[in-house]
């Protein structure tokens, strides 16, 4: 999944680990020092989003990759990421991420 400005990534299972994607192509051909948060946006209430994080975000070329673990079903996620470019330039792309069991 990737995402280029804010966007809607498809549906996640609770037991489901998936890799999102931040492309960040258009804004720097260079990036590095990538944070990645996740905050809780609405629905079910999660009192501990950023376990959601499953390592270290990896950096591909221009896009950023983040592991994502768990989830709390019927609650959906902000999912940030911010890099840094060589001309001191800091740049963040976000996402929602919606945690769902299928019925």
């Amino acid at each position: 999944m990737t995402c280029s400005k804010l966007q809607l990534f498809d549906e996640k299972r609770p037991s489901e680990i998936v890799s999102l994607g931040f492309d960040f192509r258009r804004l720097t051909s260079s990036l590095s020092n990538p944070v990645v948060t996740v905050t809780w946006k609405s629905g079910v209430v999660d009192a501990s989003p950023s376990a959601l994080i499953g390592g270290a975000p990896v950096i591909q070329g221009s896009k950023v990759f983040q592991r994502i673990l768990d989830g709390i079903d019927g609650a959906d996620y902000y999912v940030n990421c911010q890099v840094d470019a060589p001309d001191g330039s800091r740049y963040v792309l976000s996402g929602i991420l919606p945690v769902r069991i299928p019925v």
